[in-house]
């Protein structure tokens, strides 16, 4: 399950928007939208790529997309 809330969190804090960090994963923003919806699932390489680009500690990924 996905905490979107801190993952919104840490994507205001890297000023990137929905649309923005779809585009550096290679998918729609709805396909986005929806894995943060928690409607589908993210892959492990998604997770790896999102928390480089918005930087996000290995301690906070458990808690982000591991609950």
């Amino acid at each position: 399950m996905t905490d979107s809330l801190t993952l919104l969190k840490y994507m205001n804090q890297a000023n990137i928007t929905i649309d923005e960090l779809a585009n550096e994963l290679n998918m729609d923003s709805k396909t986005l939208l929806n894995k943060m919806d928690k409607q589908d699932e993210f892959y492990s390489v998604e997770i790896q790529t999102i928390c480089e680009i918005l930087d996000i500690p290995n301690e906070k990924r458990k808690d982000i997309f591991f609950d």
